[in-house]
C-alpha cells in the first residue's frame, strides 16, 4: 500500500485584504473579497487575482469604482494582520447583474515593467537627445549595486516613486553594465537580465512581514548573495506528514549525451564544437544529442560542455502540497528558500531525502483548508 494523507482541520489562519493608494501607499479601506488566488515567484512577479462581491457592502470611505481603478491601487493580503503579498493592480471588471468586480494585479516588479533605464529628463527634450542618454556601470560595480540604482534612478523620476525599500546584500558578482536611451530598456528586464547572468542574483520584490509604524505594509526588495536563502537549517517537508500531496513529472526531452554547439560560419566553414559522455548509453540509454548556436560565444567548447551538463539527465519539477498550519507555517517560508524534502511511497524504490529551493508559492486563502502548493526548482531525477 502507498502513503494515505494524513486529515486534518479547517485552518484557523485569518486572510485579511487592503487596498491603498500605489503611489502614497496611504491605505484607503478594509476589502472583502472572495476566490482569491496568490502566486510568490522567484525573480518574476507575484500575481494577485479576487473578486470584489457585492460592492453595495463597502464602507463610505470609497465608492466601488474608486476602488478599484487599475494602475492608481495597490491591494494587500494580510494573514493573520501580518503581510504576506503585495501587488499592483492592473485589471479591474465589473459585471451590473452580479454587482461584483473581479480584479487582477501583479508583484512590484511589474511596475518597473513600465517604466526605462532612462537619467532624468530635461523639461522638453529634443528629437534626437533621448537616443543620445545612457546610464553606466563600471566593471567594479556589484550586480545588486546595479539593481539598487536602476530602481533608485526610476524611482527618482516625478511621479516614479512608490515607496520600494531596497536589501543593502551584495551578490559578490561585479560587471560594467550600459544602457542606451534608444534601446528603451524596461527597468524590469534590466532585472531580469542581471538575475540570469553567471553569478547574478536572485531578486524578490515582496512586502515586510512587519507593518510600520503607521500601520501600513512595508514595500521592499529582496537581494540574493547571489542567492536568495533563510536564516538557519532549511525548512522541512515531508510525505506522509506536511506534505499531503506531491507531483513529481519527468522531463527527458532535454537530455543530451553528445552536445553540438555552432557559431560562426556556414556550410563547410561552420566552427562546431562537440562534448559528449558516453556513460549513459553504456548503460543501456539511447544516444541523444542536442545542438546550439552560440555566434558570440568565445569558446564553443565550454558552451558545448555546459550543455552538455545541463543535458545530463531526466529534469524534475516537483510540487509540494503543504499544510499552511503545519511546522514551517505558511509565511515563514518564501521564494528562495532552501527546503529537505522526504519521501516515502511505494512508488519509489527507496525513501527520497534531498534538498530543494521553493521557486514559487501558490495560495488559495478562499479554500476550505489552507494547503499552499510549493514550486520547487528543478532537480535532475533521483530515482
Amino acid at each position: 500500500m502507498g502513503a494515505r494523507r494524513p486529515c486534518w482541520s479547517k485552518a484557523v489562519a485569518d486572510w485579511s485584504y487592503l487596498v491603498a493608494d500605489l503611489r502614497s501607499n496611504v491605505i484607503l479601506d478594509a476589502l472583502e473579497l472572495t476566490g482569491v488566488k496568490l502566486t510568490k515567484r522567484l525573480s518574476t512577479a507575484d500575481t494577485f487575482t479576487a473578486t470584489l462581491p457585492e460592492v453595495t457592502g463597502l464602507s463610505p470611505r470609497g465608492n466601488p469604482a474608486d476602488l478599484t481603478t487599475p494602475a492608481r491601487l495597490a491591494y494587500y493580503a494580510l494573514r493573520d494582520g501580518s503581510p504576506f503579498m503585495g501587488a499592483v493592480l492592473w485589471t479591474s471588471s465589473y459585471t451590473s447583474s452580479s454587482r461584483s468586480v473581479s480584479l487582477g494585479g501583479a508583484g512590484w516588479d511589474s511596475y518597473f515593467d513600465h517604466r526605462y533605464v532612462l537619467p532624468l529628463l530635461p523639461s522638453s527634450p529634443t528629437l534626437d537627445q533621448i537616443a543620445a542618454l545612457q546610464t553606466t556601470f563600471g566593471p567594479t560595480t556589484d550586480l545588486n549595486e546595479v539593481a539598487r540604482q536602476l530602481v533608485a534612478l526610476a524611482q527618482a523620476h516625478t511621479g516614479g516613486n512608490i515607496g520600494i525599500q531596497v536589501d543593502p546584500a551584495n551578490s559578490g558578482t561585479a560587471r560594467a553594465m550600459a544602457y542606451y536611451g534608444y534601446s528603451l530598456t524596461s527597468v524590469g528586464d534590466a532585472l531580469r537580465e542581471l538575475s540570469g547572468m553567471p553569478g547574478g542574483p536572485d531578486f524578490r520584490f515582496d512586502v515586510s512581514p512587519v507593518l510600520d509604524s503607521h500601520g501600513r505594509p512595508v514595500r521592499v526588495l529582496v537581494l540574493g548573495s547571489p542567492t536568495i536563502e533563510q536564516d538557519g537549517a532549511p525548512h522541512v517537508f515531508e510525505y506522509p506528514g506536511n506534505v499531503l500531496d506531491y507531483t513529481w513529472p519527468r522531463d527527458g526531452t532535454r537530455m543530451t549525451d553528445r552536445a553540438f554547439a555552432t557559431g560562426e560560419g556556414s556550410e563547410t566553414g561552420a566552427v562546431i564544437a562537440v562534448a559528449a559522455d558516453s556513460s549513459k548509453t553504456a548503460d543501456g540509454w539511447v544516444l541523444l544529442e542536442s545542438q546550439q548556436s552560440y555566434t558570440t560565444s568565445p569558446d564553443l567548447s565550454a558552451q558545448a560542455a555546459t550543455d552538455l551538463h545541463a543535458g545530463r539527465g531526466p529534469v524534475v519539477l516537483p510540487t509540494l502540497t503543504v499544510r499552511g498550519d503545519a511546522d514551517p507555517q505558511l509565511g515563514t517560508y518564501a521564494p528562495g528558500h532552501t527546503a529537505r524534502v522526504m519521501i516515502t511511497d511505494d512508488f519509489w524504490r527507496r525513501t527520497i531525502d534531498t534538498t530543494m529551493r521553493i521557486v514559487q508559492i501558490d495560495v488559495d486563502p478562499s479554500a476550505d483548508v489552507e494547503a499552499p502548493v510549493l514550486t520547487m526548482a528543478p532537480v535532475f531525477d533521483l530515482t
